[in-house]
């Protein structure tokens, strides 16, 4: 199981950000699990999780 969208990344509610992110984790999501096979997919998941968690955290720099 996975989560996507608002529902894995809180989102303050501004020009559809939680809608965008939506789009973005199924598309990395969808990719990731083209070339899986069933046995590999617990550590798909968990490169996907790894992959959007670097790229959908608030920065502040």
């Amino acid at each position: 199981m996975t989560l996507l969208g608002d529902s894995a990344h809180a989102m303050v509610p501004f020009q559809a950000q939680g809608a965008a992110q939506a789009i973005r984790d199924a598309a990395v999501l969808g990719h990731a699990l083209a070339s899986a096979t069933w046995p590999k997919v617990p550590g798909t998941l968990d490169r996907y999780a790894s992959r959007r968690l670097s790229t959908a955290t608030c920065r502040r720099g």
